[in-house]
């Protein structure tokens, strides 16, 4: 009475993603070297003679995960050594696939902050690196401070700036002291 809603084109993609949001749904992946808790989707009872194993599509690496019952569900435990590889993964109930889940490796080697100047300096005495030099540029363009670096430190203005200038004292006190 108090809408039209039913009669409209857009109820049929509402229902169905109210259907679709109201599924439970486990983690996208998750990651290796870490311990996980996977949740597994409609399975309520682990029983006594219920073997669950997860097993590598890509190659035969297979194990069995440790299983707690928590909040009327099933959750896998995979502790830190037992995934080492990423890559996709399929759940099996006494051989049979009920889920499947991925494993990613740690983004630790994702982590774009630079190192400090005084990490570099460690790594560079730790190395025994002798041919590394470290510009600090400060506010300076880097391109001078590359130049300066590669040509030294130009001092040919200066003196030629003191020749010219010695030169005219030596002019005048010849000048002056006759």
């Amino acid at each position: 009475q108090n809408s039209n809603i039913s009669a409209h084109a857009l109820v049929v993609p509402v229902v169905y993603n109210l259907a679709l949001q109201g599924e439970k749904q486990g983690l996208l992946y998750y990651f290796t070297g870490r311990e996980n808790m996977i949740p597994l989707i409609n399975h309520t009872d682990a029983g006594r003679e219920q073997l669950y194993k997860i097993k590598s599509l890509s190659s035969d690496f297979e194990f069995i995960p440790g299983i707690v019952q928590r909040g009327g569900g099933v959750q896998l435990v995979c502790d830190e050594s037992s995934v080492q590889n990423a890559g996709n993964y399929k759940i099996l109930l006494n051989d049979k696939e009920i889920q499947s889940c991925a494993f990613n490796y740690p983004r630790a080697e994702s982590n774009l902050r630079p190192l400090s100047r005084s990490d570099i300096e460690a790594g560079i005495a730790k190395n025994h690196l002798k041919n590394i030099n470290i510009l600090d540029s400060g506010n300076a363009s880097i391109t001078a401070e590359i130049k300066d670096f590669h040509k030294g430190v130009q001092l040919w203005k200066l003196f030629l700036t003191l020749a010219l200038l010695f030169l005219i004292i030596e002019l005048l006190l010849l000048r002056f002291m006759k």
